[in-house]
């Protein structure tokens, strides 16, 4: 069963690429089964999320205005900039640091995560 603090994590919708960021932290948690996210590795898999769905077609939040009119050209270094609004809207459950350039859980989160809390 998940901890209520992930169980939460999304009640509110908000444009904020909360999910996007999330399964990206799962698909490089079930291929290296590290709880220390890169934040490069983590940019390239959410831009590759974007990417391919919005050449597929499907409905996907459309990336700042302002930066690009397509997640195709939209950059990885943007990409990274951009990360921080989800992280920080989650800061409940995630820690960024910045010397190390590194997405973690929280530690009371991470003491009760295995795969099947994360598969579920």
């Amino acid at each position: 069963m998940l901890p209520n603090e992930l169980s939460n994590i999304f009640r509110n919708k908000q444009k904020s690429y909360k999910m996007v960021l999330i399964l990206s932290l799962i698909n490089e948690y079930e291929e290296n089964h590290n709880l220390v996210f890169p934040l490069n590795k983590i940019a390239e898999r959410f831009l590759a999320y974007y990417r391919y769905h919005s050449s597929a077609e499907n409905p996907v939040d459309a990336p700042p205005q302002r930066e690009a009119s397509s997640w195709n050209d939209y950059t990885l270094a943007r990409t990274k900039t951009l990360l921080k609004t989800p992280i920080d809207a989650l800061s409940s459950i995630l820690e960024f640091n910045n010397d190390q350039q590194a997405i973690t859980f929280k530690s009371s989160i991470t003491n009760e995560l295995n795969d099947n809390v994360i598969q579920e």
